[in-house]
């Protein structure tokens, strides 16, 4: 291997660990005791929220600091027509390489988020 090659490897491998991510894993728990009748989607994400149908979601993002944000989108007569985001809430994470839990809890009264 030819030194400017060996040089360009250990530049990939420098470049791949700094631009390393973390994950999120969290848990979405509803504790609404007045549903939307014809349903809701529930959007959460790191710096922007995307529709989620699970109750669980590992979320990737490069380390550092991000904002998680949730929210719902009640279905307008069916969920092909969706309203405004309601119930919103959001709090600063740090990302790392250790993997960290959060809870994000939808209540009545609007939305809490839980960080473990």
């Amino acid at each position: 291997m030819t030194r400017a090659a060996a040089l360009g490897a250990l530049v990939l491998i420098a470049a791949g660990w700094s631009s390393a991510g973390g994950r999120v894993h969290v848990a979405l728990d509803d504790k609404m005791k007045a549903r939307p009748i014809e349903g809701y989607i529930w959007f959460v994400g790191l710096d922007q929220a995307r529709p989620v149908r699970a109750t669980t979601v590992t979320l990737r993002a490069a380390t550092g600091r991000h904002v998680l944000v949730s929210y719902i989108r009640t279905c307008d007569g069916n969920c092909g027509l969706l309203d405004s985001p309601s119930k919103r809430c959001s709090r600063a994470v740090k990302v790392s390489n250790v993997l960290r839990s959060v809870t994000v809890q939808l209540r009545d009264s609007g939305c809490r988020i839980l960080v473990r």
